[in-house]
């Protein structure tokens, strides 16, 4: 069963995740970074949604410090079963709340319409480098984002999964996962899927 295996694999990466070194990350963050400003993606200053990365998974901080001023950047908000958008200037708007991920603030942050967002970058416990498949925490934020973002029929929308080269991995998909349309690495974007 998909499922089963999909718990297996969440159980294998977290342990792997417990033995990383932060100082290896940040570079390898800085590097994820560099691929996602100079790909073509960011070439225009389409709206972003990025997210506060939590141990282990990779920092995109400097990205959202350097093109915030550039273009409006959004953070996720955990909203009963379903993430609100909010657009955030100021990193210091940031505080733990779900999970605790740190979230925009109710009260310096707007909401952001959706149907107007370009980029997506999404975190991951693991993608899949032939098919684009992800493998997130669980509980379905980001698949029920996605879908429904791809309900808006919106032609410039590109979903971008966020991970380490070593998260690179065969995922088991249902029905329900949302996929992405390209995965970005410390070693580079990868952008063409075999289905």
């Amino acid at each position: 069963m998909k499922s089963d295996e999909k718990s297996t694999l969440r159980v294998k990466i977290r342990e792997q995740l417990k033995s990383l070194s932060g100082e290896a990350d940040q570079s390898k963050s800085l590097r994820i970074c560099t691929h996602l400003e100079h790909s073509d993606y960011f070439s225009t200053s389409g709206p972003v949604l990025t997210f506060a990365s939590l141990p282990g998974e990779p920092d995109l901080m400097p990205l959202f410090k350097k093109r915030g001023s550039q273009q409006p950047f959004c953070f996720p908000r955990v909203a009963g079963s379903l993430l609100e958008i909010r657009q955030v200037t100021d990193a210091c708007d940031l505080s733990p709340g779900y999970a605790d991920i740190r979230e925009p603030s109710l009260e310096q942050c707007p909401l952001f319409p959706i149907q107007d967002l370009r980029i997506i970058l999404i975190p991951g416990l693991a993608y899949d480098p032939s098919t684009g498949g992800r493998l997130g925490k669980g509980k379905g934020f980001y698949d029920r984002l996605i879908n429904d973002l791809r309900k808006t029929s919106n032609p410039l929308l590109i979903t971008i999964g966020v991970c380490f080269d070593w998260q690179l991995t065969r995922v088991p998909e249902e029905s329900h996962d949302q996929g992405v349309d390209a995965i970005v690495t410390e070693n580079g974007l990868l952008t063409s899927f075999e289905c």
